[in-house]
């Protein structure tokens, strides 16, 4: 609970200190990488920063529960077509006690582990924009900063993710969007491949909401494939927020999860 407060008087900080310089100015739709899987082809304007953070409860079973706490991402665009990206969370991960026994003792000598989880740097371009049944075009590479975060999510080499986002514009209110890549964690021999499909739908330029089935698959593993639905509410032309949930589709998912949050952009002055 110490870290968890120290996290939010930080992000408070942040936001603050980011609104001391820059101002809400006349932009354009504010568009976010949250609270859905599926990264959209959209880069942030130049100059704005985007502060997306929020939490997620998951239920994995009777005996195992996982909350991300205030995970963060902050997007600042540095040109027109390209931004940089930087994310941390706060992860709490419980173990139902009556588990107990020899076995589980061994394995697992603790049942709470809290901490922060490795920082991640990224950028996305866009390379492309709409045209006819072209769809509009970005890729987002991610590196996760091995020897960062608190010891029990420490991890001592570095990831990446690579993902090829598209979207195409259907109606005035509907639109799709999709994922394509990979996630290698540094200690695997093979990548993990990831997929995500979302249609998402406005209303009243101020209501949103959408549906989308997401997963991952690695060579001699289990995969994991979900399904989720939310909304979204832009309270204001830079203040979004958002409220989501979903079950898992196979074996290794979790049974169901759910999430709220909010995401902020300014402007430089």
């Amino acid at each position: 609970m110490k870290n968890f407060t120290k996290l939010s008087y930080t992000t408070i900080l942040v936001i603050l200190f980011a609104s001391a310089i820059f101002s809400q100015s006349e932009i354009p739709p504010l568009i976010t990488d949250r609270p859905d899987q599926t990264e959209s082809s959209v880069t942030v304007p130049k100059g704005s920063l985007q502060i997306e953070t929020g939490y997620v409860f998951e239920n994995t079973s009777k005996d195992y529960t996982s909350q991300s706490i205030a995970g963060t991402l902050l997007r600042f665009g540095l040109s027109n077509n390209l931004e940089l990206r930087v994310g941390a969370g706060y992860m709490n991960d419980n173990y139902d006690e009556e588990i107990n026994g020899l076995v589980a003792d061994v394995l697992l000598p603790e049942y709470d582990f809290k901490g922060f989880t490795p920082f991640m740097i990224g950028a996305k371009i866009n390379i492309g924009e709409e045209n006819g049944i072209v769809p509009e075009m970005a890729i987002l590479t991610e590196f996760t900063l091995g020897g960062t975060g608190d010891d029990v999510f420490y991890e001592d080499a570095m990831g990446t993710k690579v993902l090829f986002s598209f979207s195409h514009t259907l109606t005035d209110f509907l639109s799709f969007g999709y994922n394509l890549g990979a996630k290698y964690d540094g200690n695997q021999a093979a990548a993990n491949l990831l997929y995500s499909f979302v249609l998402g739908a406005s209303a009243f330029n101020k209501l949103g909401a959408f549906v989308e089935v997401y997963g991952s698959s690695i060579k001699n593993n289990l995969p994991d494939h979900r399904f989720d639905a939310g909304i979204t509410y832009l309270l204001t032309d830079n203040l979004q927020l958002d409220l989501s949930g979903g079950i898992g589709l196979s074996d290794i998912s979790p049974e169901n999860f759910i999430g709220a949050g909010f995401s902020y952009r300014l402007m430089k002055k």
